[in-house]
């Protein structure tokens, strides 16, 4: 899987959690979750969840500080760190 194959799941996985429409799914990679979608921490541990499901893995605690990953650029960094 590559860089642009996980940012497309990763993207497709967030805006199934937070329920995106399709322009905001096209500009979600630009978006602070937290600030410009209002993503609260239940939906952070509802993605989180989904991510480790659609992408068949653990994410280690140390990885889920809520804030720490507040961009999908964040996030596909982490999801390569552990699949990659």
């Amino acid at each position: 899987m590559n860089m642009d194959e996980i940012e497309y799941k990763v993207i497709e996985v967030v805006s199934r959690v937070v329920i995106l429409g399709e322009s905001e799914k096209n500009m979600i990679k630009y978006f602070d979750l937290f600030e410009d979608i209002g993503v609260g921490s239940l939906e952070y541990v509802s993605i989180i969840i989904a991510l480790e499901e659609a992408f068949g893995i653990i994410i280690p605690d140390e990885y889920l500080t809520m804030g720490r990953y507040r961009t999908i650029d964040n996030i596909v960094d982490i999801v390569k760190k552990i699949i990659l």
